[in-house]
């Protein structure tokens, strides 16, 4: 009889403990995911020129992580899945002086940006 009470204590502990492992892996999975979704992180924002006319087709970068976007035909862009952390944006156009900003700190879930671009100046020399 005593033999018999024992091995169903074991099993009984081994259930239990079993029971501990699966909650623990599965709090562990939980909190991953939460910290995943705290880092899907967007910007998104519109390049004009002095005159507040759209600048299509510049290249806006987040040299840190390398993601880059094209601007679209009304100068509005969107760069998503950045990591929350530390950040500045660069913007290329033809015809207009490149841009960086000043670095700033990615947080929140959204983030909306406007870029003025200034058109480069020429000089035409006459011979």
């Amino acid at each position: 009889m005593i033999k018999k009470y024992s091995i169903l204590n074991i099993i009984f502990l081994m259930f239990i403990f079993t029971q501990f492992i699966h909650g623990q892996q599965l709090h562990q999975s939980r909190q991953q995911h939460r910290r995943g979704q705290e880092r899907l992180l967007f910007i998104k924002g519109n390049v004009e020129d002095w005159e507040s006319n759209p600048v299509k087709k510049a290249t806006v970068l987040i040299p840190e992580i390398s993601k880059s976007t094209e601007s679209d035909e009304s100068g509005n862009f969107e760069i998503t899945q950045i990591p929350s952390g530390s950040y500045h944006v660069e913007v290329y156009a033809d015809g207009y002086m490149d841009y960086s900003s000043d670095p700033f700190v990615l947080k929140q879930s959204k983030l909306s940006y406007e870029v003025i671009l200034i058109k480069k100046i020429t000089r035409e020399i006459v011979v």
